[in-house]
């Protein structure tokens, strides 16, 4: 692996978050389980990141407690 200057990466990110839609979100419950949950979603410039979501989901409950995340996205085509 070579060297990658700021803006090459950010470019990157970007180009992989235009072309999906979807991603995967962990959260932790309560009892420290981890919950994975598929949701689509959209960004702004600054890579904060917003999802569809019903506030009685369990993923939406988790974040209510615990903000610690995990996402991936991936070619949802």
């Amino acid at each position: 692996m070579g060297n990658f200057s700021l803006d090459e990466v950010r470019t990157s990110i970007e180009e992989i978050c235009r072309k999906n839609e979807l991603l995967a979100l962990a959260t932790i419950s309560e009892g420290s389980k981890v919950f994975n949950a598929t949701a689509f979603y959209v960004y702004d410039e600054d890579f904060n990141f917003y999802i569809l979501t019903e506030p009685d989901t369990d993923h939406c409950e988790n974040l209510e407690k615990n903000s610690s995340i995990s996402l991936s996205i991936y070619d949802s085509s």
